[in-house]
């Protein structure tokens, strides 16, 4: 299973092959059907998922009051740091038919979001009111609006992609309604919560950090890039605690990273953070841990050691133009020559990529999984597969678009083609991971053996 709990394709072809060269004929046959039986009961299983790919579902919400857009406007700027206001207003909420009643509704976001927008993101905890209120093992769902992605397919994709690595929420679309007034296509993003915890790690009550400070800004500011500091009290503006403990565990985290990183595996899931890395890299995933130090989250498992999860990927595929080290916009040409070894050099900046990729068998390990993305994901055009089929998807709902934050002629070009220039580019989908494919091609790093600080001139 990869981490959406459906059945991988590596998954199946180590099957295949394993009955292949392990049974006579008659064995065969029946492994395959009990096989069947299994993966049939499954799939019924999953036909229930919330956020199945092939369905759009259909979400409601009703408010009493007439001006609740004033109103959610006003409790999205009561707040003190990033993101909107936690308050909230009570709403009924329809999913495809089913009626929850109580629910508490928001806007969310940070540039996503703003005053008077017709479309804004939400935020909706079906059991604000009614305790154990749910849909489809559900209870708190977040819908991304889709700004600043010209393709509106970047989040899906990312996450349905990194997904076959490592644990990452799940996503889909929805179409949204407000009184009956149709807002649009959205993107249905899992939330990071206990059941998501629950399902991955198999328990939510430990350590658990959102990787956002309350004040983010631009390089070469920390943020929560995992810096050490002796008074923990730093950690509490750098980070947004989401258990009721955590700050000394994660101060030790800090020390053992900057001051002891030959032996961080007793405390860091070393192999699942170089999937993190690799993968943030080759998509050109710059705004996350890379060029700001946020839209992460750790949480720390049961054997005691920390792991990081994506979070918030509207920006993959070079649709951020900063990557840590430009104060002018990347042009193509630097996206897709984005460096596999990028702050490599940098361990103050960034301690958690410098300061891994330095250790000789991680470095290894960090090239292992860089050549099996690019292979498994690029050079075999997959990755434009699943983007073709996003973008077919979507394309069905969002040419009737009433509030439309992008052209529709941008989207339909956007998955092929470059738009947009300067501040405004949104690189293609197709146009800059073939851009990638090529450049790593000649660049040769999956065959560049670790060479101490020498591998420092070989970055470009």
């Amino acid at each position: 299973f990869n981490s959406r709990g459906k059945f991988g394709r590596r998954f199946l072809i180590k099957v295949f092959l394993i009955i292949q060269s392990s049974f006579t004929m008659r064995g065969r046959f029946v492994v395959v059907v009990l096989l069947l039986v299994f993966f049939s009961s499954h799939l019924a299983v999953q036909s229930q998922d919330f956020y199945e790919y092939e369905v759009i579902r259909d979400i409601k919400i009703y408010f009493e009051e007439e001006n609740w857009d004033h109103l959610l406007d006003s409790m999205a700027q009561e707040f003190d740091g990033t993101g909107t206001g936690q308050a909230r207003l009570i709403g009924t909420v329809v999913i495809d038919g089913t009626v929850l009643d109580s629910c508490g509704v928001r806007f969310k976001g940070n540039s996503s979001y703003a005053p008077n927008r017709d479309k804004n993101p939400w935020n909706i905890d079906l059991n604000y009111i009614i305790s154990g209120q749910e849909y489809l093992g559900i209870d708190k769902i977040k819908l991304a609006n889709g700004i600043y992605d010209e393709s509106f397919i970047r989040e899906a994709l990312m996450y349905e992609l990194v997904g076959e690595y490592m644990a990452v929420p799940r996503a889909n679309y929805v179409k949204v309604y407000v009184n009956d007034d149709y807002r649009g296509l959205y993107t249905n993003t899992e939330h990071i919560g206990n059941e998501f915890l629950d399902y991955h790690f198999g328990d939510s009550q430990r350590p658990f950090i959102k990787c956002d400070p309350i004040f983010i800004d631009i390089p070469p500011a920390p943020n929560s890039n995992l810096a050490y500091y002796p008074d923990t009290m730093e950690y509490a503006t750098l980070y947004d605690m989401k258990s009721d403990y955590g700050l000394e565990e994660l101060q030790e985290l800090t020390f053992q990273l900057n001051f002891f990183p030959e032996s961080i595996e007793d405390y860091l899931d070393v192999d699942r953070t170089l999937w993190f890395h690799a993968l943030s890299n080759i998509f050109v995933h710059f705004d996350g841990y890379m060029a700001f130090a946020h839209n992460y989250y750790l949480y720390k498992d049961k054997n005691g050691r920390w792991n990081p999860i994506l979070w918030d990927v509207n920006g993959a595929f070079g649709r951020l133009l900063w990557n840590g080290n430009n104060a002018w916009p990347l042009n193509f040409s630097q996206l897709k020559k984005t460096n596999p070894l990028h702050h490599i050099n940098r361990n103050e900046f960034r301690p958690l990529i410098a300061n891994l990729l330095q250790q000789p068998r991680f470095y290894k390990m960090y090239q292992a999984h860089y050549k099996t993305i690019k292979e498994e994901m690029i050079d075999n055009g997959y990755y434009f597969e699943r983007a073709q089929f996003w973008h077919d998807l979507a394309d069905t709902i969002i040419v009737y678009e009433p509030y439309p934050l992008s052209s529709y002629n941008k989207f339909l070009n956007n998955l092929t083609s470059n738009v947009g220039f300067l501040f405004d580019l949104s690189p293609g989908i197709q146009s800059l991971m073939e851009g990638r494919k090529d450049y790593l091609d000649t660049l040769g790093f999956m065959n560049l053996s670790y060479c101490g600080l020498e591998c420092f001139k070989y970055l470009t």
